[in-house]
């Protein structure tokens, strides 16, 4: 008998859970916003901060509002410094409605600063913000200090040809000192410069292949009539590189493709603690190079020491950009370390070195920028070279 009761119980429990329901009315307007706070120190430099106020998710248009009129003190080592000041800046979004109908929304994107702080490596700098009606909130960040980087090698191959042209690669192998005893968060960044004969771009143009670069080579390199000019083209925004070295296989890779790992830029240290490592990595070519002719390729590269915080907000951030709209993927929170509030307060150092494949510069060479080229172009110079 007593089973019997227990089971009924049980079954009428179950019951009432799964039959009740409760209608909770949610208002937008009653959330209270948090203070953001993003800013990072950068060793040798002043510094620059946004303070914006949250906003809810069901607010659909792109944009943050700064907070004008908030106090910002920096702290050095636990010694008050400054207190920053704010630089306003008034910025439009444009929401673009039905049948062609753009809505301007003028909204301010100020930030707060001071040029006269230089940040000093190994420092630990806090930031303290306060504004009426919002929580007060704090966040700081030690400054890493600069990795050693050396023997910066470049090589540049032809890889493949194919019905779409010549592809290109541009081979690289560096070496980094790790520190010993430390855990090191990096980011590796590369910049290439052409230096490209002028008859080599006019010869392209004339036959129709719009400049050069690998997708204009098709078939066999295009003939060219050499002049005494070389044209500098500069790729402003970071190369994307990829490599096979099983430094950069620990899960902060975007994408695993024919044995090679296609980067964020993001590494740690996690397989070379205290070494002295030389790892090799490649990046994609854009134009035939002929050092005979004084023709060059120039990469430039940067390694940030990255404060742990920062390396952790640009990891999730990556990592939310992709799962946002998986609706099968696991949501992933942006990192944060702002105390009260929102947002990334960190830090970074950097180590810069370059190199070349050619030479640069030749004696009876004269070099253009890619503005003074196209300029050449308009002008109606450009065939009279």
């Amino acid at each position: 008998m007593r089973i019997i009761i227990k089971n009924t119980f049980i079954i009428a429990l179950v019951f009432v859970l799964f039959s009740c329901e409760k209608t909770i009315e949610f208002d937008k307007d009653d959330i209270k916003p948090k203070i953001v706070v993003n800013a990072v120190a950068i060793a040798g430099q002043g510094i620059v901060a946004k303070v914006e106020k949250s906003r809810s998710v069901l607010f659909r248009d792109n944009y943050f509002e700064a907070i004008p009129d908030a106090k910002v003190l920096l702290y050095e080592n636990g010694t008050f410094l400054k207190q920053l000041e704010y630089k306003s800046v008034i910025d439009t979004f444009r929401k673009y409605l039905e049948y062609g109908v753009e809505k301007k929304i003028h909204f301010e994107n100020g930030n707060y600063f001071d040029t006269s702080v230089k940040i000093k490596e190994g420092a630990t700098y806090k930031l303290e913000v306060t504004r009426d009606g919002f929580d007060p909130v704090w966040c700081e960040t030690t400054v890493p200090k600069p990795v050693d980087i050396s023997d910066f090698t470049i090589a540049y191959e032809k890889v493949k040809v194919d019905d779409y042209g010549m592809d290109y690669q541009i081979n690289m192998s560096l070496k980094i000192n790790d520190r010993v005893s430390e855990d090191n968060f990096y980011s590796l960044d590369s910049y290439v410069t052409y230096g490209i004969e002028l008859g080599y771009l006019r010869s392209a143009v004339n036959n129709g292949y719009g400049g050069g670069g690998s997708y204009g080579n098709q078939g066999s390199p295009q003939p060219f009539s050499q002049t005494d000019t070389i044209v500098e083209q500069s790729n402003y925004y970071s190369n994307s590189w990829y490599s096979s070295d099983p430094m950069f296989n620990e899960g902060d890779a975007m994408e695993v493709f024919d044995d090679y790992i296609y980067s964020n830029g993001l590494f740690t240290d996690e397989l070379i603690n205290g070494k002295n490592y030389t790892f090799t990595f490649a990046s994609r070519g854009n134009f035939e190079i002929h050092t005979d002719v004084g023709e060059y390729v120039q990469v430039y590269i940067s390694i940030d020491n990255l404060s742990k915080g920062l390396y952790l907000y640009f990891r999730s951030r990556e990592e939310h950009a992709y799962a946002k709209d998986d609706p099968f993927a696991e949501p992933v929170p942006v990192y944060s370390n702002v105390v009260g509030g929102l947002g990334i307060f960190g830090s970074r150092s950097n180590s810069f070195i370059d190199g070349f494949f050619g030479e640069f510069p030749v004696d009876g060479k004269t070099y253009i920028d890619e503005q003074t080229y196209r300029e050449m172009q308009n002008s109606g110079r450009y065939e009279s070279q």
